[in-house]
């Protein structure tokens, strides 16, 4: 398939932001005291998640529960069965994740110069993605899905390209999971909430019903089919209700669609993704950004995110009445009887605080404790 850095398909954001390669820590991996870079992985930087879309028509609907991982950029995802890097026994050969070999006496693998981590022996998938990966076997056993290939395991299907589901294309699609853990929009109606519990399959066609009445039609197309995929085991279950959580947050946002791969390993690609994300006028996805890139941030940041940004935290509290008697905290929100509410961002010794109002911010006396 070639090497592909796949977008996030909730945001747009590279794969590779911000930085696929995490950092390299010289180690001893032998008694002669050879030392070997090993990639150390930032999870929270490069932890993905992929599944398979079923397209209907001119929309996408998801065909299978994400599993997570590493994203590879061979089109497929190393699962989550490595150790954590605690436990690393850093004397054993390296391997090569991307290209799947061991490289025992050398520095480097000669092709890759990131994913190379000490594999533990006997270390085998998460129960989940064994899951969906013997319900998509078993279904491809079964006729239902089609592929001239020979996929063995949940990787294989992420694959392919002419994968098909009674006739109708099967497509992989990625998600990061920062951006997945910043987004979901957890059930906030009891009724929902209810429906959602269950895994008993006769639910389904109700908690449809119940969605497509609250104008959510997409969401509503899954909910009818995720048990012709199988009823989700006990190791899965977790993963079901946060998939319906990141639902919840996509279709308002245009659906799930099948990223387009494409070479985004330069500076400016990934810069470019960043601020594709940012334009998408999202809070949650602007905090992932302005945290990691705080000077992109600022560059991108118009007058009217900084008025909804100080809406966002001033609300996000009860707002203390303004004296100069009282003490405050960073992080306070005051109500001014001038300048209105402010949040208060640095303590002025001796006895002053700094407040970011609405279009300014102001230099305040108060009495601290």
């Amino acid at each position: 398939m070639g090497t592909f850095d796949l977008p996030c398909a909730l945001s747009g954001l590279s794969t590779s932001w911000p930085g696929s390669s995490g950092s390299l820590k010289e180690v001893p991996i032998d008694s002669s005291q050879t030392r070997a870079y090993v990639e150390l992985k930032n999870a929270s930087d490069v932890r993905c998640s992929m599944f398979l879309l079923e397209q209907r028509g001119d929309t996408f609907v998801p065909f299978t529960l994400p599993v997570s991982g590493f994203y590879d950029y061979y089109g497929g995802i190393s699962l989550d069965n490595l150790a954590p890097p605690e436990t690393w026994d850093l004397t054993k050969p390296i391997f090569c994740v991307t290209c799947k070999r061991c490289y025992p006496d050398q520095r480097i693998c000669p092709r890759h110069d990131t994913g190379l981590v000490p594999i533990p022996p006997g270390r085998e998938p998460s129960p989940h993605a064994v899951w969906v990966g013997d319900q998509l076997l078993a279904l491809l056993s079964r006729g239902v899905l089609t592929t001239t290939a020979t996929p063995k395991t949940v990787v294989d299907f992420f694959k392919l390209d002419d994968l098909r589901h009674e006739g109708t294309p099967l497509v992989p699609c990625l998600y990061r999971d920062d951006v997945a853990g910043a987004v979901a929009s957890p059930a906030t109606d009891p009724r929902e909430r209810e429906l959602l519990a269950s895994v008993d399959p006769e639910t389904a066609p109700i908690y449809a019903d119940w969605l497509e009445a609250h104008a959510r039609p997409l969401h509503a197309a899954y909910a009818r089919s995720e048990y012709a995929f199988g009823i989700p085991p006990d190791d899965s279950r977790l993963t079901r209700t946060r998939f319906h959580d990141l639902l919840r947050w996509i279709e308002p946002h245009g659906g799930f669609r099948p990223p387009a791969g494409g070479e985004q390993h330069s500076n400016s690609d990934i810069r470019d993704s960043a601020q594709h994300a940012w334009k998408l006028d999202d809070p949650a996805l602007q905090v992932i950004i302005q945290t990691r890139r705080s000077e992109w941030a600022a560059k991108w940041t118009t007058a009217a995110d900084v008025a909804r940004q100080h809406v966002a935290v001033t609300s996000a509290k009860p707002a203390k009445s303004y004296r100069p008697a009282a003490a405050f905290a960073v992080g306070d929100v005051i109500d001014h009887p001038i300048f209105g509410h402010g949040s208060v961002e640095e303590l002025v010794r001796p006895n002053k605080i700094s407040v970011r109002f609405a279009t300014e911010t102001k230099i305040l006396v108060h009495k601290p404790a």
